[in-house]
């Protein structure tokens, strides 16, 4: 992740920190790997952007975070921490994403094969929301497969990568 942020340049070369060090403490603590060696770096996208003329306004995605998968190739995993306590929730999750898949289309073509490496050894969607608190949502299986349409793993206490 810090290699291929730098690359990018500025905002980003200077907002990318090694481990999940870009990540508030409460919201790091719902992030875990089996082996803390294979953490490669993180960002904040979401205040890296804030002041940015165009991205500024945009509804943007929280977190990357980049990591060794088990063959040892860079791997990339998206994270919203977002509340789930109402349908609008959903709306706002699923409208972050579509953003973040806007932005990775236009800066980040090496991140999103390193998104694409992440979902292969997840088998799941490297884009996870995980709730701020619990889960309050009407009809949740309906939402999961709403998500899973757009492309979005969650909503889910916390993140483990194997």
């Amino acid at each position: 992740m810090i290699d291929a942020m730098r690359r990018l340049g500025p905002p980003y070369a200077d907002a990318v920190m090694r481990g999940l060090r870009a990540l508030r403490p409460s919201e790091r603590r719902k992030v875990h790997i089996a082996d803390l060696r294979r953490w490669t770096g993180s960002i904040d996208l979401d205040e890296t952007l804030k002041h940015d003329p165009t991205e500024g306004r945009q509804s943007r995605w929280d977190y990357g975070i980049g990591f060794d998968d088990a063959s040892g190739n860079r791997a990339a995993v998206w994270v919203e921490v977002h509340p789930a306590s109402n349908p609008r929730s959903v709306r706002d999750v699923v409208d972050k994403a579509a953003w973040l898949r806007r932005w990775l289309a236009r800066h980040g073509p090496e991140l999103l094969d390193r998104t694409h490496r992440a979902e292969a050894h997840l088998n799941d969607a490297p884009y996870v929301w995980i709730t701020t608190e619990g889960v309050d949502l009407p009809n949740p299986a309906k939402t999961k497969r709403h998500l899973a349409q757009h492309g979005l793993s969650g909503p889910v206490r916390g993140l483990r990568i194997p």
